[in-house]
């Protein structure tokens, strides 16, 4: 949409600033306002300052009725008017000259058309926001989920050794016992009357 800006700001400034040349010709070109930085589509990445603009052959045309005259300022006025009037922003799709897909996006001012735009990358960048939060917020719960059931839990580790502590103190006693028995039973019961 930032494109579509771009390039309809750019061709409407420059038919106004070639208003009263003929056109077509190069003349007419040469008075364009924006130009491509690069040669190719103007995109709002390589919209820029046409060259004779910059390069001061030549200025914004004043005047479409006298050029010559200074004070003469209607063709100014118009760009300033255009600022604010009504405009078509048509989205062409990928061939600009087979205008069968042709397809408005927007009717309004550049200033409204600009809003709308800002509007529309603020509820966008509140989405993605909230659409990245709840997949953080689902990789954590897969994560301890994970965690709970093949994880190390260092607490119940500590326990089940405590545990298996207690159990090997308490088979170690049953098998003392259980010496302690049998020695008694084959050295001390047959010796009778000593």
């Amino acid at each position: 949409m930032l494109d579509l800006m771009a390039s309809k700001f750019a061709s409407v400034f420059n038919d106004l600033n070639n208003a009263g040349l003929p056109s077509g010709t190069a003349e007419a070109d040469l008075h364009n306002l924006f130009g491509s930085s690069d040669g190719g589509e103007i995109t709002a990445k390589t919209i820029s300052i046409a060259s004779g603009w910059s390069s001061d052959k030549y200025g914004i045309t004043a005047s479409v009725d006298d050029p010559t005259n200074d004070s003469a300022n209607e063709n100014i006025l118009k760009m300033i008017s255009a600022l604010d009037a009504d405009q078509s922003f048509i989205d062409t799709g990928s061939d600009p000259a087979d205008t069968s897909d042709d397809k408005t996006i927007f009717t309004g001012s550049f200033h409204e058309f600009f809003s709308k735009l800002n509007t529309t990358l603020g509820i966008d960048i509140e989405s993605t926001s909230t659409t990245l939060d709840n997949y953080i917020s689902v990789t954590n719960e897969i994560s301890d989920s994970r965690e709970a059931i093949s994880g190390v839990n260092l607490d119940e580790e500590g326990m089940n050794l405590l545990k298996y502590q207690k159990s090997y103190n308490a088979a170690a006693r049953l098998m003392t016992t259980l010496d302690e028995a049998l020695d008694t039973l084959i050295n001390n019961m047959g010796v009778v009357g000593r």
